[in-house]
């Protein structure tokens, strides 16, 4: 695996700053304020791997103030998913998860989005449906933004619906199916999905609840 080498720093950087608590208003300097964007930056480049050696060389003192941001906090997180490393792209969601807990506070806009991928990345389908269900009532979402949490909702779909057939459970599946094609009828993944099936109508939201999976 390509990014063995580095592990045993990404390790020792957790156990040292894991129990950082994230704060609203985090402290900040020149230095953290560069470090950040520049992983960020690489990150947006989808150059992970130079990324992730990026945090190994951060300086203590600066990496404990990066660890309070909870925009950061996500970003690590988001950054562990796209190398592989789930176990510790979960560590870190669950700090934001623990944070909005605590403080009770809706992360803002693009954040959000941004969380909810994440959770549609790790699978952790408990977790993303009321978070969509938030996106869906915020007002404050630009045109792009709207556009991603409508993506979310039609892939995620897609996915629900692949698994209640491959499970045996094809009246579902197909329920799951006709509802995303009525409610996203552009979305290509959901176009070529349904006309592999048969369709019958349904509410999309309500069959994507995992309660209404549990219970069927």
């Amino acid at each position: 695996m390509r990014f063995a080498p580095i592990r045993p720093v990404i390790q020792s950087a957790i156990e040292a700053f894991g129990q950082v608590a994230i704060v609203p208003n985090p402290p900040h300097s020149l230095a953290s304020d560069s470090w950040k964007g520049l992983v960020f930056s690489l990150m947006a480049a989808h150059r992970n791997a130079e990324a992730l050696s990026e945090l190994g060389k951060i300086p203590a003192d600066v990496r404990r103030q990066l660890e309070a941001d909870v925009e950061w906090v996500q970003g690590v997180a988001s950054l562990y998913f796209a190398v592989g490393d789930t176990p510790h792209a979960t560590l870190y969601l669950h700090r934001v998860e623990n944070y909005l807990l605590v403080h009770r506070t809706a992360l803002p806009a693009s954040l959000e989005v941004q969380h909810a991928w994440l959770l549609y990345n790790l699978k952790d389908d408990v977790a993303l449906y009321p978070i969509l269900e938030r996106l869906d009532a915020r007002q404050d979402l630009t045109a792009d933004l709207r556009k991603q949490v409508e993506t979310l909702w039609a892939q995620w779909a897609v996915r629900r619906a692949n698994q209640a057939i491959e499970s045996g459970n094809l009246t579902r599946g197909v329920e799951i199916l006709q509802a995303a094609s009525e409610d996203y009828p552009d979305n290509m993944t959901v176009a070529a999905r349904s006309r592999r099936s048969p369709t019958r109508a349904w509410a999309v939201r309500g069959k994507l609840s995992p309660s209404s999976s549990r219970s069927t």
